[in-house]
């Protein structure tokens, strides 16, 4: 009995005890589950460790009158959850752009001290204000900003809130948008410490595209010296036309990365008007290059008439987008312009390809497939403006509209670059075409100048050898008879200078017949001239004590001598012959013609040779002999060997003299 009352005194604590224990832990399961189903929206303080994405705790309510106030917004239930209408970092729907848009969360202070955050709601805002309400009572923001504030994270779209210790407020948020289609709802806070790495955060993920964008737009800026460059070196409008297309696209690349989640005015208006203000141009810009650039005013009249079309319809699509931008508030309107502008122009390259296609100039085609590039790329570029579909499986680059934006421009300037440096090198050709055949119409005049020149020298020569034929061949040739006459009446007591003017006329008259021979231009012929040497070598000789044999190897070509060449020639051989006769005291003179390579002429005497110490006698002679033959481009030889050799070699070609 002792035992059981000491077991009993000692179980019954052990008992209590469980009981009590299991009573505590179901009170705290009742307290967590009574927390649980509690307001769930309230967001605690406690649980923003460093940042905190609030689209899941937010309400939203949209206002397209915009003719609510604040106070009457307080009041309207927001019975939509903002992750559900629209869900995270997704394009802004249009109705709500032209809207005003609110959202609401709570936020609890359960901390002893107060609280601040940076709180952001996405990009692209042109209204944002934050409205606190604590106990129904509605307040700016603005008069809770007890801190200073980072200007770094402010121009990136957030801004500071405060709640006071153990403070419990609700925040309501009102919107109003960029009018442009790359806005986005994505409420966060972030705490102060770490507010700029999370600004930063959300940069670097734009820094490999804004990497490669910035290198492209230094790729135009090297395309606008290049345009230029050309421009300075042939004065075409259409270098300075393209110089202004890649500045356009060059410095919407450049505005696009450097601008990219900014929150300044000008990143707002650029991205809702300036932009594709900027686009337009660089279209028409590059309409009016591919005009001038193909001449398709006079090579591709269809061509021509789309783009002149194309050029009114581009005017006329940014003049009413500028109407519809700055004097209403219709965004829908808006966006249709420019999506339906967008939709034209990849019709019209569409349109210029398929014509393009069918010509076979190389230059068209260069241009039509770099509009193929264009259109390829600014399609996918276009498709991820207007679609929400992304890539999730691989890097989120290759869901960015500018990518391929990039890519197209790119693309069509290399194709634009390969077609210029095809024209430059046609043109070259052309232009040396050009001189080649200029220089071969100058050579013609000068050459027609100078057989002009020729040809009156030459009719001078046979009027001069016609009068001396005429005047003086008549007059010498009475003079030699008379002078025969005079001989013969004084036979019985004949006088010796009679004997001398007779011989004196008849050597002067054959003098003169080789004069008149050598200036007529019937007589410009090889043939004519081996005829003549051989008549007056013949004649010559006749009434002497020398042999003399012409010996003509080869057919003599035909060839034409000039009265110049012929008389050289002729008068060379005359020097030699009357060398022999004067000093070599020969028996026989052996005349040999050959024309194998050029106009070669042997003279072979049996004679004495040339005695080298009465070289003086006759040296002038060979002199000239000599200089007659080098100013024709010949040679001169002269050998000792049973009598004297003198060989005479000439070329074939002969240049005309030049006109002085």
């Amino acid at each position: 009995m002792y035992f059981q009352n000491q077991i009993n005194c000692i179980a019954l604590p052990i008992i209590t005890r469980a009981y009590l224990i299991t009573a505590f832990l179901l009170l705290q399961v009742s307290c967590l589950f009574s927390q649980a189903g509690g307001d769930t929206s309230t967001i605690n303080t406690s649980e923003i460790v460093a940042n905190k994405n609030l689209s899941s705790k937010c309400f939203f309510y949209s206002d397209p009158t915009a003719s609510k106030t604040i106070k009457e917004i307080s009041t309207v239930s927001f019975s939509e959850k903002l992750d559900k209408i629209i869900p995270s970092r997704r394009r802004i729907p249009n109705k709500y752009i032209s809207a005003e848009n609110y959202i609401s969360f709570t936020l609890k202070n359960n901390n002893d001290s107060a609280e601040s955050f940076y709180l952001c709601a996405g990009n692209y805002l042109r209204v944002f204000d934050i409205y606190k309400i604590t106990n129904g009572i509605i307040s700016p923001n603005s008069l809770y900003k007890k801190i200073e504030t980072n200007e770094y994270v402010i121009n990136h779209g957030y801004k500071l809130i405060q709640l006071a210790p153990g403070e419990t407020s609700a925040f309501l948020l009102k919107l109003g948008y960029v009018k442009t289609t790359v806005n986005n709802l994505n409420p966060r806070i972030v705490r102060p410490q770490y507010a700029v790495q999370q600004v930063v955060a959300e940069i670097n993920l734009t820094d490999v595209l804004g990497i490669i964008t910035f290198i492209i737009s230094g790729f135009f800026l090297l395309m606008i010296f290049y345009s230029i460059a050309n421009y300075r070196q042939a004065y075409r409008a259409e270098f300075l036309y393209y110089a202004g297309y890649t500045f356009c696209v060059g410095i919407l690349l450049f505005l696009k990365a450097i601008l990219s989640n900014n929150s300044t005015w000008f990143n707002f208006f650029f991205e809702g008007y300036f932009d594709f203000f900027i686009q337009l141009a660089s279209v028409f810009l590059y309409l009016l290059f591919i005009r001038s650039y193909l001449n398709t005013k006079n090579n591709y009249p269809f061509i021509e008439t789309i783009l002149a079309f194309s050029k009114w319809i581009v005017i006329g699509a940014l003049s009413l987008y500028t109407y519809v931008y700055f004097g209403t508030n219709n965004f829908n309107f808006q966006n249709t312009i420019e999506l339906y502008t967008k939709l034209y122009l990849v019709l019209l390259g569409i349109i210029f390809i398929i014509t393009g296609l069918r010509y076979k100039d190389k230059l068209l085609k260069y241009l039509v497939y770099g509009n193929i590039n264009l259109i390829f790329f600014g399609l996918i570029s276009l498709f991820f403006i207007v679609s929400t579909v992304r890539f999730t499986k691989i890097h989120w680059i290759f869901s960015n509209s500018l990518l391929y934006y990039d890519l197209s421009v790119v693309g069509e300037c290399i194709l634009f670059m390969a077609g210029l440096s095809y024209k430059n090198r046609k043109e070259l050709i052309e232009k040396v075409k050009m001189q080649e055949a200029i220089k071969l119409e100058k050579e013609r005049q000068q050459m027609e100048k100078q057989l002009t020149i020729i040809n009156a020298q030459q009719e001078e020569r046979n009027r001069i050898s016609a009068d001396m034929h005429d005047e003086l061949g008549a007059g010498m040739t009475a003079i030699r008879l008379m002078s025969e006459m005079a001989k013969v009446k004084t036979a019985d007591n004949p006088i010796t200078e009679i004997d001398k003017i007779s011989d004196s006329a008849n050597d002067l008259l054959n003098k003169m017949n080789a004069i008149i021979w050598s200036m007529n231009s019937s007589n410009d012929t090889l043939p004519n001239l081996v005829s003549y040497i051989r008549s007056y070598a013949i004649t010559y000789f006749e009434n002497l004590d020398i042999k003399c044999r012409i010996d003509i190897n080869d057919e003599v070509p035909e060839k034409e001598l000039y009265g110049e060449k012929r008389r050289n020639i002729f008068l060379t051989v005359k020097e030699a012959l009357n060398n022999i006769v004067k000093h070599s005291k020969a028996t026989a003179v052996v005349i040999d013609f050959s024309f194998e390579k050029n106009i070669c002429i042997k003279i072979q005497d049996n004679g004495i040779g040339i005695n080298h110490n009465k070289l003086r006698e006759f040296g002038n002679g060979l002199k000239n002999m000599r200089k007659r033959m080098e100013s024709m481009g010949g040679n001169f030889e002269t050998h000792n060997n049973v009598g004297t050799t003198i060989k005479l070699c000439i070329p074939f070609d002969y240049s005309l003299p030049s006109a002085k």
